[in-house]
């Protein structure tokens, strides 16, 4: 994935989460301590921001750091593929990242048996 790719899903990942929380960029602004213009700036993917932030939205967004962390890897096949079953509602979008994120964990495990 290029660099630019990269940021553009990062930020689109910031925003998703910060919708389904139902907040505005001023109110993650100010619990992150940035900008609100930089949180605009991040979720359009123009500005890079350092790791320490990245660990200050996902707080401010409630989500796991690894939550705003764009999958590198292909998606898993339509074998691999289980329907994903949770007590809370998920989007179709978070539906696809915890699927690629299961997809990962069982080729991990298949090299390790492998081995």
């Amino acid at each position: 994935m290029h660099e630019a790719a990269l940021y553009r899903k990062l930020g689109e990942l910031v925003r998703m989460h910060r919708e389904r929380l139902g907040i505005n960029q001023a109110h993650v602004a100010e619990q992150t301590g940035l900008s609100r213009a930089s949180i605009a700036n991040i979720e359009t993917g123009r500005q890079r921001i350092p790791l320490h932030h990245l660990y200050s939205l996902a707080r401010a967004l409630k989500v796991d750091a690894h939550a705003l962390l764009p999958v590198m890897e292909a998606a898993p096949s339509p074998a691999d593929s289980r329907e994903i079953r949770s007590s809370v509602t998920l989007s179709e979008l978070e539906q696809e990242q915890v699927a690629k994120v299961l997809g990962t964990i069982a080729q991990g495990a298949k090299r390790g048996a492998d081995r």
